[in-house]
């Protein structure tokens, strides 16, 4: 079966065909928004897996603990030399020689990162 493109179905449901059966645009109207949700929510997890997948390559120089939040940070300003602390930023006030990345919990059951609040 051929795929059709987002912008292939935006066309068809704005043709003068589809404007004239009202059942037929509400149909393919809702199909067109339900196609946009599950592509933001694809690019979501994508996003999460990359942040993921980085955060588990950081330099650490203990074991982690699921459910336990970490602090990352970067010596050079870059996202491929982080470094995992148990220190955070307020711990650190004023004299942190590093740049602050982010706060993230190890997730309990799939030791998925997840931003700390």
């Amino acid at each position: 079966m051929e795929s059709l493109h987002l912008t292939e179905i935006r066309e068809m449901r704005d043709s003068e065909i589809m404007k004239h059966n009202a059942t037929s645009y509400a149909q393919l109207n809702m199909l067109l928004q339900q196609m946009e949700l599950l592509g933001a929510q694809a690019r979501e997890i994508i996003e999460q897996s990359s942040i993921s997948h980085m955060l588990h390559q950081a330099k650490c120089s203990f074991k982690k603990t699921m459910g336990q939040v970490y602090h990352f940070y970067s010596k050079t300003g870059s996202t491929e030399n982080l470094e995992c602390s148990l220190i955070s930023p307020t711990e650190w006030g004023d004299t942190c020689p590093y740049k602050f990345y982010g706060s993230f919990k190890l997730g309990h059951v799939d030791q998925f990162w997840k931003i700390d609040e």
